[in-house]
């Protein structure tokens, strides 16, 4: 039980010596240990104070407007489905089946847009920037955000004016580059139009020929057989014609909407800026009180290590 007793006291005793020199050590060097720790803060506070420069963030928050399909020919028509009906062995097709759309950028390319080297040369050659799109890119961040969907571009830049400057003017140029592509969408589908209807009134053309053709060639008079006859080929001639005579009257009333859906996109913005960027007041970088707070735990730390290296060093060189 002694034994124990005595152990216990020894190894209590060399805990309680081992405190003691830690706090030695630290009040032998606490002049050392301050004095690295104030400079290091000394050195950060110089640093972010005089020698970095501020910079500023400013941001343009954007989306889509979102607009509705337009509808402007309602009136249902039926020709060309590659459907036979049984009973009078007609194709059709109704209005709804040739449908055209807005071309539209979806929103969640505006990011990579924004980036890309096209808007951010315009905005250099616009603003008479004396940067290349490398250097104009690293300032520029652009993301989705995932809970509101809005598009939100920052600028980040030594002078505060100059970062809101380029934030609304790439809003700006995005801006013109969706209207553009979306001009170019639209003047594509008037040519696919033209086309079709082209081929469309061709075919109209044909069929009414051949109706005309048949009636000269052929005559009703006759049997009644023939009469039934002549009368069945030319109710197919006659519904042909008015098929081929309804496709070109859709296609122009398609036409027609498209020209309406064109008006409504130039009149239009396709990029809707929620918030303008502004002149920031406060630099984002540097973060000085926080660069202060970690110069001095940094310089705490490595002056504590360096003295208890000190004296590890000294000691062993006495004992060998």
């Amino acid at each position: 039980m002694d034994r124990n007793e005595n152990y216990q006291n020894n190894e209590y005793d060399y805990e309680e010596i081992d405190l003691k020199e830690i706090f030695n050590v630290l009040k032998k060097w606490r002049k050392t240990i301050v004095g690295v720790t104030i400079g290091a803060m000394l050195l950060s506070g110089i640093i972010s104070w005089f020698i970095m420069k501020p910079v500023y963030e400013a941001k343009v928050v954007l989306t889509s407007p979102g607009y509705r399909q337009m509808a402007v020919y309602e009136n249902e028509k039926y020709i060309l489905r590659e459907e036979e009906n049984v009973e009078d062995d007609i194709r059709k097709i109704q209005d709804r089946a040739v449908e055209l759309y807005i071309p539209q950028i979806s929103v969640s390319q505006y990011p990579e847009i924004a980036c890309s080297s096209y808007i951010l040369n315009k905005v250099i050659d616009r603003l008479n920037l004396d940067w290349t799109y490398h250097q104009l890119s690293e300032k520029i961040t652009a993301e989705k955000d995932k809970d509101s969907g809005f598009v939100v571009i920052k600028v980040q830049d030594n002078d505060p004016k100059q970062a809101a400057l380029i934030a609304n003017t790439i809003a700006e140029e995005l801006s013109l580059y969706v209207k553009g592509k979306e001009a170019e969408g639209m003047k594509q589908s008037f040519n696919v139009l033209d086309k079709q209807l082209e081929a469309a009134r061709q075919e109209l053309d044909q069929a009414v020929k051949q109706l005309k053709d048949y009636k000269i060639n052929n005559s009703s008079s006759g049997t009644r057989a023939e009469e039934i006859t002549y009368e069945l080929d030319e109710q197919k001639l006659l519904a042909e014609m008015e098929r081929k005579k309804d496709a070109v009257d859709l296609l122009e009333a398609k036409k027609m909407e498209l020209k309406i859906k064109e008006a409504f996109v130039k009149d239009q913005e396709r990029v809707l800026v929620l918030s303008p960027a502004v002149v920031p007041e406060e630099p984002v970088k540097p973060k000085k009180m926080l660069n202060l707070a970690i110069a001095g735990v940094l310089g705490l730390m490595v002056s504590i290590f360096g003295v208890f290296l000190a004296e590890y060093l000294r000691e062993d060189g006495e004992n060998a």
